[in-house]
């Protein structure tokens, strides 16, 4: 049960937090995005008043994060290429 119990924190803990990740990086802090007018990336100031979100975010990112390590856990098997032999004969 132990085991069980550190298993499912450390998976908890390698989730993305993709809320709190988005409210903090591209919206309260100091930034870089691309500006398609000017067709290059531009320094935008961060908005502090972002930070107030963080307690809803965090609850969010708690909730999801099973979807969320369903996701990283089914990303290295996305990105593998096909090897069907039926359809890829070897040379």
């Amino acid at each position: 049960m132990r085991r069980l119990t550190l298993l499912l924190a450390g998976c908890w803990g390698v989730t993305s937090g993709c809320f709190t990740n988005h409210v903090v990086v591209w919206k309260a802090k100091p930034h870089r995005e691309f500006d398609p007018a000017q067709k290059r990336d531009v320094e935008v100031a961060g908005q502090p008043g972002y930070y107030a979100l963080v307690p809803l975010t965090v609850p969010l990112d708690i909730v999801t994060s099973p979807i969320q390590l369903g996701v990283l856990l089914a990303w290295p098997a996305a990105r593998m290429p096909a090897t069907n032999a039926a359809t890829n004969p070897p040379p």
